[in-house]
This record gives C-alpha cells, structure tokens and sequence, in this order.
C-alpha cells in the first residue's frame, strides 16, 4: 500500500531534473533514493 509519504517522495523527484538533484533536495544520497524507489514499487506491487 502507498502512503501519504511515498506520494510526497515521488512528487519530490518528479519536480526535479535528475534522481541526484532529487536526493539533494531531499538531503538523501542519490543510492537512497533509488532504494526507496525499489521498496515503493515493491510495496505497490508496480514489478
């Protein structure tokens, strides 16, 4: 199930150029952001 938080995170990088300049503005390393993209669309069952 996605919550409000996985909306607010993917908003976050798709108001961004790049997954990096994403992880700046979320203060999270670009690696993080890729993981937490994996464990949403697991969640979601997007795979």
């Amino acid at each position: 199930m996605i919550t409000t938080e996985d909306l607010r995170f993917i908003m976050n990088i798709a108001s961004h150029r790049t997954l990096a300049d994403a992880a700046r503005a979320l203060n999270i390393t670009p690696p993080s952001v890729t993981q937490r993209i994996q464990h949403i669309e697991k969640n979601c069952l997007l795979l």
